[in-house]
């Protein structure tokens, strides 16, 4: 945070305060829209000394904009707008991208302040400033890709287990909750376009004798071809499932 004057008299009493936190500082007239540079240290812009339109300023400025704020900033600097869009607010703040020295893009944060005269009610005056918070924003960005990054991740994680629980183990067909699962999202699909659905429904004879003669697992082999045999002769858009022990349902 940073000190913002009440008078211009009090304002030469706490320009460090001020210098400490923002990398310009311009007193704008709002009558006139002419300009006093309080505090400069943004090496890639030369202000002149002298009073200068805050138009002109904003026009070198929006040099070193990035192209996909540069909208936002030539709306967030209008003088003529200004009164209005502040309405109700003390200040008005844009986060935007600006060359530094090396070419590269910093965030920014441009900041509209109202100054008020002790004498005065009304406010006639604006600071402008500027400092950068890329280290912030970097920051702030990082966590929101971690947090996207583990909101992804546990996303397939209740995939991985919503799927395992519509999955029978012993054929990977889907299991008779699967079949409820997919049958009303079909149902649904079916009634909104007016179609058919057709269904199709096998079991596997001899499975006793096979699993009485040959062992459980033989009999499991013969289920898991009966479901392999199913699952190739079924159309693609088919959801083949496995609904007990040796009931199948397409």
């Amino acid at each position: 945070s940073a000190y913002f004057p009440t008078s211009w008299q009090q304002l030469n009493a706490r320009e460090l305060a001020l210098q400490s936190v923002y990398y310009l500082i311009l007193a704008i007239h709002m009558e006139n829209g002419h300009c006093n540079r309080i505090y400069f240290n943004y090496d890639k812009h030369q202000f002149p000394a002298d009073v200068q339109h805050f138009d002109v300023f904003c026009q070198r400025l929006e040099k070193e904009v990035h192209p996909e704020d540069l909208e936002e900033f030539r709306e967030f600097v209008q003088l003529s707008k200004l009164h209005q869009q502040m309405a109700g607010k003390k200040d008005l703040m844009l986060e935007c991208r600006l060359l530094d020295r090396s070419g590269e893009y910093r965030w920014m944060e441009l900041v509209f302040i109202r100054v008020k005269e002790p004498e005065n009610e009304v406010y006639e005056d604006i600071l402008f400033m500027v400092r950068d918070i890329h280290e912030r924003k970097q920051r702030t960005v990082e966590a929101l890709e971690e947090n996207q990054a583990l909101i992804m991740q546990l996303q397939g994680n209740n995939d991985a287990l919503l799927e395992q629980s519509l999955t029978d183990e012993l054929t990977q067909l889907y299991n008779r909750k699967g079949m409820a699962f997919f049958g009303i999202r079909l149902l649904r699909e079916a009634k909104e376009k007016g179609r058919c659905i057709y269904t199709f429904v096998a079991d596997l004879n001899g499975l006793k004798s096979i699993n009485d003669n040959c062992g459980h697992r033989e009999g499991d082999q013969a289920i898991r071809v009966i479901a392999r045999q199913l699952t190739k002769a079924a159309p693609d858009y088919a959801v083949v499932c496995r609904t007990g022990g040796d009931e199948f349902t397409i």
